[in-house]
């Protein structure tokens, strides 16, 4: 009798631990979670951000890729350059030499 008591405690206990590593599993995967979703919102904001500060610049910014490719250009882009004496000018296709 008594060995089917100190293995009936073990077994009580066992099913303790294992519960125990579940809910810390549980809240490990919630903190993650949490954090990621965190995370995701400060990258939303630095955009925004940034964007706000383009949006609200005078002079023309021109964003180009690895490979030099313009990516993006403000609208006041063209006015400036050429106003400076550029020899490009912009329209919807790209960037086009009047030279």
């Amino acid at each position: 009798m008594f060995d089917a008591e100190v293995q009936g405690i073990r077994m009580v206990q066992f099913e303790e631990v294992c519960t125990v590593l579940v809910l810390r599993e549980i809240s490990d995967r919630i903190a993650a979670r949490a954090q990621r979703q965190a995370d995701e919102q400060a990258l939303r904001d630095a955009a925004l951000h940034t964007q706000t500060i383009l949006d609200n610049m005078v002079d023309g910014v021109i964003s180009i890729n690895a490979q030099g490719l313009v990516e993006s250009i403000k609208h006041a882009a063209p006015h400036v350059f050429w106003a400076r004496g550029c020899t490009k000018c912009w329209d919807d296709d790209g960037i086009r030499d009047t030279t």
